[in-house]
């Protein structure tokens, strides 16, 4: 069922970290890295159909799963999603939410959720995250979730 709603659904399905690869397979990962963050949900949403329809190549893994330590924050920090450069072309105010997310206090990375439109924002610790989300309120109008 969760394949109907959108393939990265299974990714919140339950609380182990795994990371999603462009042909839909999932790798998850027994280390347990704690995150808290905050969800920005745009009022517009990304056709997934035309966002894929204009990835030309996708960037080679970054992580190699035969290592132990594979799934560690400073390996997290090397993913990407290979769909932003295509959804930011289409959709300019997302670079600006984007950037605005990465200068806030203490904020470790931003991601966008697959083909958008929303932005995912990681911090260390509740606090932050909290903080972050009321900055955000201040300059945009937009959902804001803290989870």
């Amino acid at each position: 069922m969760s394949q109907q709603i959108g393939s990265d659904v299974q990714l919140g399905l339950d609380f182990k970290n795994k990371i999603m690869y462009s042909n839909g397979k999932l790798k998850a990962s027994p280390r347990k890295i704690r995150f808290f963050i905050i969800i920005i949900k745009q009022n517009f949403g990304c056709s997934t159909k035309e966002i894929y329809k204009g990835i030309k190549k996708y960037s080679p893994k970054k992580l190699r799963f035969s290592k132990k330590n594979y799934f560690n924050f400073i390996n997290i920090l090397k993913l990407k999603n290979d769909l932003e450069k295509v959804v930011f072309k289409h959709y300019p105010k997302l670079i600006q939410v984007k950037s605005f997310m990465e200068g806030l206090p203490n904020i470790q990375f931003v991601r966008m959720t697959g083909s958008g439109s929303s932005m995912l924002g990681y911090f260390l610790s509740k606090n932050s995250a909290i903080n972050g989300v009321k900055l955000f309120k201040k300059k945009y109008k937009l959902l804001v979730y803290c989870i």
